[in-house]
């Protein structure tokens, strides 16, 4: 069913900016309430930071945040834009490319965000497109879960671009598409939760040790170095840029 037959462009938007807004708080505000808030007293020892994070911290990590959720709509505007001109791969009937590519289309999703991420993410830490772009998510140096999406609005494009890509040259379910997203979000939450869930002798282990945990993505907010991959450790430990937390 073609989503453009029975509504608008601007009725996929908002639906789209109001989805993107209630994921958002939905998964990023509950782990701050519970992990930074009502259980903080319980969980403190996982604490990887040396204070929790003020009130202007907050504001910038939620304006920011918000403000890249509108930003998301521009690769899903050009989607359907480009949808009734022919261009793009995104089908919504599961039978178009069969059960079996239906579930695998996941995980080759999965290992081509985590190099477009990796590679864009190490290119803003380039000195002259940091100060423009990155610095923004860098102020957070000891970030919340609300961090997740404080991207500078240049950032926050191209972070959802790759989700217009691949519908351009990878047959996609619009499911998939929606699940990834959501996804992704939730690790991108687990990245910025300021809590170590694993002891860090088991994230040494397979499989913990082939994945990005807090503990990595806290280090790299710390030194702004280091740990650029999203999911996995497999392009950092690759090209040389895995920085094992020492502290």
């Amino acid at each position: 069913m073609d989503l453009m037959s029975r509504y608008s462009l601007p009725q996929i938007l908002l639906f789209q900016w109001m989805n993107n807004i209630f994921r958002y708080f939905l998964v990023a505000g509950l782990a701050y309430l519970i992990l930074w808030k009502w259980a903080f007293p319980l969980v403190q020892s996982r604490f990887l930071y040396k204070r929790p994070a003020n009130r202007k911290d907050l504001r910038r990590e939620i304006g920011f945040s918000v403000l890249s959720t509108l930003i998301f709509l521009v690769p899903t505007s050009l989607r359907f834009v480009l949808m009734p001109l022919g261009v793009g791969k995104l089908y919504f009937s599961i039978a178009d490319h069969g059960l079996l590519w239906y579930g695998l289309s996941f995980f080759v999703v999965f290992f081509f965000h985590d190099t477009y991420f990796y590679w864009t993410h190490r290119l803003m830490h380039h000195p002259r497109v940091f100060r423009l772009v990155h610095r923004v998510h860098h102020l957070s140096i000891e970030p919340t879960p609300l961090a997740a999406f404080a991207f500078h609005p240049l950032e926050a494009l191209i972070e959802s671009m790759v989700f217009l890509l691949l519908t351009l040259f990878l047959p996609l379910h619009y499911s998939v598409l929606l699940v990834f997203t959501a996804f992704s979000l939730f690790m991108n939450v687990y990245g910025h939760l300021g809590f170590s869930i694993f002891r860090r002798e088991r994230l040494e282990r397979a499989p913990l040790r082939w994945f990005s945990h807090t503990i990595h993505h806290s280090w790299h907010h710390r030194y702004q170095r280091g740990n650029y991959g999203f999911y996995l450790l497999f392009w950092d430990r690759l090209m040389g840029t895995y920085a094992r937390p020492t502290d």
